[in-house]
């Protein structure tokens, strides 16, 4: 699959999950920007899902995001969290819209520019997880931006990807690890 342009929409679509749940209006033939990612993780739904909701923690592990804050004084993502952190050096606030404890998550952005959607998906199998991502992106600043920087998007979510299977999996050993000390 080629990743170039905003006129590879048609073909990214092929490969949108029916297991998202889209804000009515930004489903992914309804958008200007369309990116899925997909890939195994070596841990269970659990960890995965813990590294997801724990957003203070991923300027630590995903270097695309800096300065994250949880409004509300919240520990951790859930409904109606509200979030403001930096990605791709852009300041944003997001709220999380969809949240289904271990199986998906979404946050929105909607500003004067862009509406964004990004949601994770996470199917256990296999003794792991496969973990599918996909944003939305509608208005002319996500034009603008993916017209410029055509495959920054997927490529980011790739580098989340592997961030995230780096540090899922890390902690699943060490998980089995304690749990083999123990038997």
């Amino acid at each position: 699959m080629t990743r170039n342009g905003l006129n590879q929409n048609a073909d990214r679509l092929k490969h949108a999950s029916p297991l998202i749940q889209w804000p009515p209006g930004l489903e992914p033939h309804n958008v200007d920007v369309f990116i899925h990612n997909e890939g195994w993780i070596d841990a269970s739904p659990d960890i995965v899902w813990a590294n997801l909701i724990d957003a203070s923690q991923w300027p630590s592990w995903y270097s695309y995001s800096a300065d994250m804050r949880i409004e509300g004084g919240q520990p951790q993502l859930g409904i109606g969290v509200s979030f403001n952190w930096k990605t791709f050096g852009l300041p944003i606030r997001s709220t999380v819209v969809a949240f289904d404890p271990g199986r998906e998550i979404g946050w929105s952005v909607d500003n004067p520019v862009f509406m964004v959607h990004h949601a994770w998906v996470l199917v256990p199998g296999r003794g792991g997880t496969l973990v599918i991502t996909e944003e939305i992106q509608k208005g002319a600043g996500a034009i603008k931006f993916n017209l410029q920087q055509p495959n920054a998007m997927y490529d980011g979510h790739e580098h989340w990807l592997s961030a995230l299977k780096a540090r899922s999996e890390r902690m699943a050993s060490a998980e089995n690890a304690a749990f083999g000390d123990v038997a």
